[in-house]
């Protein structure tokens, strides 16, 4: 058992909900434990209520219209902490933090070089007790996992980071992205974190 795992997050774009619970079924499967709904999911009480379902995944939201109560078909309480950079915010002298945040979420988008995610990811390192999540749009997404994985951080994968191309030599869907992901962190002798452990990570 590796004794510093990697929770695993799939972040996946708004699909049709058959198309959603199948990647969500999937990237269980090979490692996640963590779902993120964007703020473009509609009717979310319903589809979390299917996540659910079909799988053991702690599901997380940024949308807006849930009306549900505790842990029945709304997202999992969670209070998150997000930045994102970009090359214009590189080493930001002031960033602001919720103190009161169970975890943070760190952002990389597209306009990072490499260079500049890893240097990022070390000098914020030193400004956060809560736990880290990493992600990185575009170019910034592999750069971003590798430096999150050498650095003890967690992982947040999906189509809503890395857009999926028909035809090319990267993963074909949102399971493949988690599966990546799992396999860079295996390498690097860290296992992906249970939905259980997960949970008790967090605190939920």
């Amino acid at each position: 058992m590796s004794d510093n795992p990697v929770l695993i997050t799939l972040a996946p774009t708004a699909l049709p909900l058959p198309e959603l619970l199948r990647a969500a079924i999937d990237a269980e499967r090979v490692g996640a434990a963590r779902i993120h709904l964007g703020p473009d999911v509609s009717d979310l009480d319903h589809v979390v209520a299917s996540i659910r379902e079909h799988t053991s995944l702690i599901v997380t939201s940024s949308a807006k219209d849930s009306t549900a109560d505790g842990f029945g078909a709304a997202p999992e309480p969670v209070n998150q902490g997000s930045i994102t950079f970009s090359a214009q915010t590189f080493i930001a002298a002031g960033v602001d933090l919720d103190s009161s945040a169970q975890w943070f979420e760190l952002r990389f988008d597209g306009t990072m070089t490499p260079t500049q995610v890893v240097l990022q990811t070390g000098v914020l390192a030193t400004r956060f007790e809560a736990p880290l999540t990493v992600a990185g749009d575009g170019e910034a997404g592999m750069p971003a996992q590798l430096a999150a994985i050498a650095a003890g951080y967690h992982l947040r994968v999906g189509s809503s980071h890395t857009p999926l191309v028909a035809g090319s030599a990267g993963p074909r869907d949102d399971a493949g992205l988690v599966a990546r992901a799992a396999g860079i962190a295996r390498l690097a002798g860290r296992l992906p974190m249970t939905v259980e452990q997960a949970r008790e990570f967090l605190g939920i």
